[in-house]
């Protein structure tokens, strides 16, 4: 695992914040310091849950910098890497009822570290895997949707590597679960599928880098007008690995903020 066990709450912030032509990592510095902390003197009127593995942990920074433009909304931080679906479900549950999340944003690439990712012969795969990632992909929609709390489905960019099957295989998953519900009513327009990968490709493929923002410039990797934002192991966006102990990349991942971005854009709009 890339990370380190995280519940951060992000309170709401006041005031306005851009990120024009100040280097990003600094703004995201300053969002931290801002944010990190338990309550804030006014209850939100919006709570938002980030559940997922490694590629949300390197990202939640910039999802929650787009969410907190204004002071209605508090994101909560439930990412760490190397785990699937099937390990949050506990904790899903204790979260409805506790914090009473009115949207949760779920991306989770395919991992099969954990015990409950794992059969009779090992870590599942494949179609097996899949089929794992579905059935508890249902049981966390109904454990959300079914008490009228929006999901979005994130799905995660196209990898690289001997991995990228069996994450498409579960992206896929996720396009299908809006389209799926069976409860009650027809499919329900509070769930949906958010292809927040596709802002880290090129014209929907595996690249390594892309065009940069106007808000990057050298300092932040930019060099002849393109910017590195996915690492050299073909799935995560830190292009160099995250110290132990330490809970952020310590150089600015543009791959995680387009992801992030991209992440909480649907979320933003539903307001």
């Amino acid at each position: 695992s890339r990370d380190t066990p995280s519940a951060r709450v992000y309170a709401p912030m006041s005031g306005s914040n851009s990120l024009k032509r100040v280097s990003a990592a600094v703004v995201i510095a300053a969002l931290v310091t801002a944010t990190a902390v338990l309550a804030a003197t006014k209850a939100p009127e919006r709570r938002v849950i980030l559940y997922g593995d490694s590629l949300a942990f390197e990202s939640r920074d910039y999802f929650s910098f787009a969410l907190q433009s204004g002071t209605d909304i508090e994101v909560v931080d439930r990412t760490f890497g190397g785990t699937a679906i099937c390990d949050r479900l506990d904790q899903m549950r204790r979260d409805l009822h506790e914090l009473q999340p009115t949207a949760v944003v779920l991306e989770f690439v395919g991992n099969n570290l954990t015990d409950c990712m794992r059969g009779s012969d090992g870590p599942l795969t494949g179609d097996a895997l899949a089929s794992r990632y579905r059935h508890d992909a249902r049981i966390a929609t109904s454990i959300f949707a079914g008490a009228g709390v929006r999901v979005y489905w994130a799905g995660a960019p196209a990898a690289s590597g001997p991995r990228a099957n069996d994450f498409e295989l579960v992206r896929r998953v996720y396009e299908a679960e809006p389209r799926r519900l069976t409860f009650a009513t027809p499919p329900l327009s509070r769930v949906q599928f958010v292809d927040a990968g596709r802002a880290v490709l090129d014209r929907g493929r595996f690249t390594e880098t892309l065009p940069c923002l106007p808000s990057e410039g050298p300092a932040e990797g930019c060099l002849d007008g393109r910017i590195r934002v996915r690492s050299t192991d073909g799935i995560h966006f830190c292009l160099v690995r995250i110290p132990r102990g330490a809970d952020r990349c310590p150089e600015y991942p543009a791959g995680a903020a387009r992801f992030g971005f991209a992440m909480a854009g649907p979320v933003r709009r539903d307001r």
